[in-house]
């Protein structure tokens, strides 16, 4: 995972210092997770998901896809 988060941040266009900033983290923390050290625990994936608009998927598994909210959305009826 590790290496996938190092990814979609450079991919997003952030340094650890923006990425930390926009999910509400520390930077010693975004190091610690993108050099593999120490994985995040569940409400700091979801935390790290939202700052780079990716799915929780994506980010573990790097499954391309599209988020399940997309589909949720978009198969709601009104």
């Amino acid at each position: 995972m590790h290496t996938k988060l190092r990814q979609l941040r450079k991919s997003a266009g952030l340094t650890p210092a923006q990425l930390a900033a926009k999910a509400g983290l520390y930077q010693q923390n975004i190091s610690r997770w993108e050099c593999g050290r120490v994985q995040p625990g569940i409400s700091n994936l979801v935390k790290l998901t939202k700052a780079l608009g990716v799915s929780v998927s994506q980010l573990v598994l790097g499954n391309s896809r599209r988020p399940v909210h997309e589909y949720r959305m978009s198969t709601r009826r009104f």
